[in-house]
């Protein structure tokens, strides 16, 4: 079985999260970005989407204790994700919301 790799801003961010936890600080999170764009050559071959599709834009900025602590950039498949434009996600996990509208 092939192991999972992991993409190391995962790592940073699951530190990260961990010493808010650890300190008790107030985490928040404020969408700055959500927008519908032309998938880049990147998207594409990331993705696994064809040449001329769209991609779902987001981008937001993370906060611990009012201080701003890091910039997240999202793009995810338009057809699969489009909802995300419509969703209130002001200090929502995106993974949750997802995880809900699938029902997974």
């Amino acid at each position: 079985m092939a192991k999972r790799r992991f993409h190391p801003i995962y790592f940073i961010l699951t530190v990260l999260l961990h010493c808010v936890e650890e300190q008790k600080l107030l985490y928040e999170h404020t969408y700055y970005y959500r927008r519908k764009q032309l998938a880049t050559s990147k998207d594409e071959e990331r993705l696994g989407i064809s040449s001329g599709s769209y991609v779902v834009c987001l981008v937001r900025l993370r906060y611990a204790d009012e201080v701003p602590v890091i910039i997240e950039y999202v793009r995810l498949p338009y057809d699969k994700y489009k909802f995300l434009l419509n969703e209130n996600m002001e200090d929502k996990s995106l993974y949750q919301t997802i995880a809900r509208k699938n029902r997974i």
